[in-house]
């Protein structure tokens, strides 16, 4: 089993945006492979996406965990990114409450080298 989880790989999902999601747990599957104390955290406000979500994700050997949020935005939004923004600011609130040295945000659709975990925690350290 790996060591202690320190480094949360979070991002927002959604149904609309999640078109490339095969590919992207894939890579999340090489990133944890090349630094276990890694975990991914998808976070969503579409309570119905949940189940679907997780039957994707059971196609991977991953540690993951899907959590889910509301999103609270003002009276004069007029854009998708307040989604977005809850959906970090829960991420946050997640890796804080479970004393994460690392959270690292990622968005759904993006595909990044296996090691960025590596040289992320090289840069800050």
């Amino acid at each position: 089993m790996a060591s202690k989880i320190d480094v949360i790989v979070g991002a927002p999902i959604c149904r609309r945006t999640s078109f490339v999601l095969d590919k992207f747990l894939a890579n999340q599957q090489e990133i944890q492979q090349a630094y276990p104390a890694c975990m991914l955290v998808l976070a969503t406000d579409e309570l119905d996406f949940v189940a679907e979500l997780k039957k994707q994700i059971n196609k991977y050997n991953l540690k993951v965990e899907v959590i889910t949020y509301e999103t609270i935005k003002p009276n004069y939004a007029q854009s998708r990114v307040w989604s977005v923004t809850c959906a970090r600011e829960a991420l946050h609130h997640y890796a804080l409450s479970r004393e994460i040295a690392f959270l690292l945000f990622l968005d759904g659709d993006m595909i990044v080298n296996p090691s960025i975990v590596t040289i992320m925690k090289d840069k800050c350290t």
